[in-house]
């Protein structure tokens, strides 16, 4: 005669379990001004005020090492508003996407593209 193994069943739950997102939500946006001396990163709080940090560039440190530390302050995001003159846009840029894998996170803008007044993190719906 053989033996059959049985599993405990697990008890019931006295509440159903809550239901499971839709795949991961967009993580928050974000806009950075980034030149030769410093990056100014603009990124969503919640309700009022966003978060602005400066980073500004060490006296030794390389336009590559500069990118990279910005990039790693604003972190995945849904989408990365980047603007500032097109050497310091490239460079942060190519460090973003070493940190991220996400080209497609990446919304590069001339400077003169931006109406005076113009919010940097209004959303666009």
């Amino acid at each position: 005669m053989s033996t059959l193994a049985t599993a405990e069943a697990s008890p019931r739950q006295a509440t159903p379990p809550d239901p499971e997102p839709a795949g991961d939500p967009e993580p928050a946006q974000a806009a950075v001004w980034i030149d030769h001396e410093s990056a100014i990163l603009v990124q969503p709080t919640g309700p009022g005020s966003p978060r602005v940090t400066v980073v500004d560039r060490g006296p030794h440190e390389g336009e590559a090492a500069f990118g990279a530390r910005a990039a790693h302050e604003i972190g995945d995001r849904g989408r990365v508003l980047v603007t500032g003159p097109l050497a310091a846009r490239t460079a942060f840029e190519r460090e973003y996407v070493a940190l991220t894998h996400r080209p497609d996170r990446i919304v590069d803008v001339e400077p003169e593209r931006i109406a005076p007044g113009e919010s940097l993190t209004a959303d666009p719906s």
